[in-house]
């Protein structure tokens, strides 16, 4: 798993084991603080606008995500997207947001040949 989809993608054991410990970690953390009134919310953005690629341990996927054929999220699009679930009511819970890239630039990724998935 290298992202929300299963995919076995080369020199990302480290990341994607991480990244199932941290879902697991906030959906259990969810069941123990939902009835002291605390919500929580899980963010799961595509490929962002940060220094991100610099850690890609794999040349080709990082140098593909960096030629600029592949347009990332802004940061403030994730932002945006936080806010939205944190000043919603009290009684209501945004449990997780899914960011995804739009479905050309993930066709211009799989077309890249790269294994990428997020």
């Amino acid at each position: 798993m290298t992202g929300r989809e299963e995919a076995a993608a080369e020199l990302m054991a480290a990341y994607s084991a991480t990244k199932s410990g941290v879902i697991a970690f906030i959906k259990s953390l969810h069941h123990e603080v939902t009835n002291a009134g605390i919500r929580t919310t899980l963010v799961e953005p595509d490929i962002v606008k940060t220094e991100h690629p610099d850690h890609v341990p794999h040349d080709q996927t990082r140098d593909y995500i960096k030629s600029g054929q592949v347009s990332r999220l802004a940061p403030e699009e994730i932002a945006d997207n936080i806010t939205h679930a944190v000043t919603r009511p009290q009684n209501a819970s945004i449990n997780e947001i899914l960011v995804p890239l739009n479905s050309q630039n993930r066709n211009l990724l799989a077309a890249s040949g790269e294994d990428y998935s997020l």
